[in-house]
Parts: C-alpha cells; sequence; structure tokens
C-alpha cells in the first residue's frame, strides 16, 4: 500500500478513523458472506520507535473473523495479498488499525478480503 503521510497519522481524529472504518465495514457487509464477522473496535495506535514505542493515540480498529478459518490463516492470507495486507492477530481475530489505511485503500482489502472467502 502506498506510504501515508506521517504527519496525518499522527494528528488524524479518531471519528475521521472510525468513518473510515465504517465504510469498510459497509463495503464488506456487501460481500453477504455469512463466514465473515466484522465488527469496529477502540484500540489505541503506537508511535514510537520500533519495539518501544513511545506514544498511544486513539484509534478505531477493524477486527476480522471468518468462520472456517484460523485467525492464523487469515493473517497469512492477508499477507500474502498483492499487495500485502498487512493485520494482528489479538483476541482470537484479525485486528486493523485504520488510523494506517488510508481512503482509496478500502476497496483493495475489500477485495483482498473477498478472495480469502472465496478460496483464494
Amino acid at each position: 500500500m502506498a506510504a501515508i503521510p506521517t504527519l496525518r497519522m499522527l494528528t488524524e481524529k479518531e471519528d475521521s478513523i472510525a468513518f473510515r472504518g465504517q465504510e469498510l465495514a459497509r463495503q464488506l457487509a456487501a460481500l453477504a458472506d455469512v463466514r465473515l464477522s466484522v465488527d469496529l473496535v477502540r484500540r489505541p495506535s503506537k508511535a514510537g520507535g520500533g519495539a518501544l514505542p513511545l506514544l498511544e493515540l486513539p484509534s478505531c480498529c477493524l477486527r476480522i473473523r471468518i468462520q472456517g478459518l484460523s485467525v492464523n490463516a487469515l493473517e497469512r492470507r492477508l499477507r500474502r495479498n498483492e499487495p500485502p495486507i498487512i493485520a494482528r492477530i489479538e483476541d482470537d481475530a484479525c485486528v486493523m488499525d485504520l488510523r494506517t489505511v488510508q481512503e482509496q485503500e478500502l476497496g483493495i482489502i475489500a477485495s483482498a478480503l473477498s478472495s480469502v472467502l472465496q478460496g483464494g
């Protein structure tokens, strides 16, 4: 995915991030696959250096589960997508921090999840 301007990532308000999350959730609902479970959750983003994040920023994340597919398999398939979709595993779900997702990337993510659901 394209690089995101650092200043925007650091200063964007949580409600703006949540709006993007709601739009992505709508796109995923349009896939109309009962195996797909998606919800928005509040989680902090961490900014700072490598293994020692220095700053927590309020954020909105998309939590994704697919019935019949392990969270590890889902995460691997998303990473193998072209372009790779990066999510972390948390509480037995893939979690994507929407602070790091640009508006124009929502369709890419929806397409990747559609491909996963189709067995790709």
